[in-house]
């Protein structure tokens, strides 16, 4: 089945690599049939989509604003195919699981098990990578569905929330706060607290990290965004760290002489959960109902 995106595709090769030449090798197509289907599609539109310059070509200001649209257009056109393939097929495709770094939690753990049991005969691939990249992949209909930890994604996604997280802040173990069984936001007020930036995580950041900064506490950046390297730096100069979801273990945190302490008086900003492209109700249709069944409402 083709839906005829096939000059679309060819639009966003030539915006990904910024040539005729490398999008054609890519494509598999000469570079005279791409140029001409691209001045056909430019025709069609009434506007130009790329400025030459030499070799290179630069996307045009008209151009940039259709790039994610059609990336969306191209995804979903992918996933109907891929959804006829797989109801015209006599056998069951594999089903594809990403699973995020950080995500080793025991829901994940019975959700996978349970879910190999209950369907031996379904083929399954997992994948393991960091969060953005699984969402993309989501998106380019490279995986069936992820599991991953963060705040709820935006409308491009169907999500089931298996566990939602506890704030919490992670501070020196001989710091009067580490007295406290729980702590208010503020009482970080006048203190500095390790964060990561905030175009790395915009959504989890203005949930966890603004609300800390709108009442005085001090954001500092650590030079190290690992988990690791944010506890060694708060260690050295006498911080504290915010976290929206246990990434380090209680050896770590005894290790650089740090303890954690719940955050109340903040919504719960992280989840552990399940994504989907949204409306994407194909090969992993029985995948999606089985975590649904596990699925924890958002605590009040």
């Amino acid at each position: 089945m083709d839906l005829h995106t096939r000059h679309l595709r060819y639009f966003l090769t030539i915006a990904e690599t910024g040539s005729f030449t490398r999008a054609a090798d890519k494509l598999g197509v000469s570079q005279p049939a791409l140029s001409q289907r691209i001045q056909s599609l430019e025709k069609q539109l009434g506007f130009k989509l790329f400025l030459r310059s030499g070799r290179n070509v630069v996307v045009s200001s008209a151009g940039a604003a259709l790039i994610e649209p059609v990336r969306g257009l191209v995804a979903y056109s992918q996933r109907i195919e891929r959804l006829v393939r797989d109801r015209s097929a006599r056998q069951p495709r594999t089903l594809r699981i990403g699973v995020a770094i950080h995500s080793d939690f025991s829901e994940r753990t019975a959700l996978l098990a349970d879910f190999f049991e209950a369907y031996p005969n379904q083929q399954v691939s997992q994948e393991t990578g960091y969060t953005i990249g699984l969402y993309q992949s989501l998106l380019d209909c490279e995986l069936d569905a992820a599991i991953l930890v963060g705040p709820a994604p935006d409308e491009s996604f169907d999500w089931i929330a298996l566990r939602w997280f506890e704030a919490a802040v992670i501070l020196p173990r001989d710091d009067e706060l580490a007295g406290e069984t729980s702590l208010k936001p503020d009482m970080l007020t006048g203190r500095s607290i390790v964060a990561f930036p905030r175009k790395r995580h915009p959504e989890l950041y203005d949930k966890l990290i603004q609300p800390l900064a709108d009442i005085g506490a001090v954001v500092v950046n650590s030079p190290d965004q690992t988990p690791l390297g944010m506890l060694a730096y708060a260690q050295m100069h006498g911080a504290c760290v915010p976290v929206a979801f246990p990434q380090l273990s209680d050896e770590e945190l005894d290790r650089h002489h740090m303890v954690s302490r719940p955050l109340s008086g903040l919504n719960a900003t992280a989840a552990l959960l399940v994504v989907r492209a949204r409306g994407d109700n194909g090969v992993n249709d029985g995948f999606w109902r089985f975590a649904a069944q596990r699925g924890s409402p958002l605590p009040q």
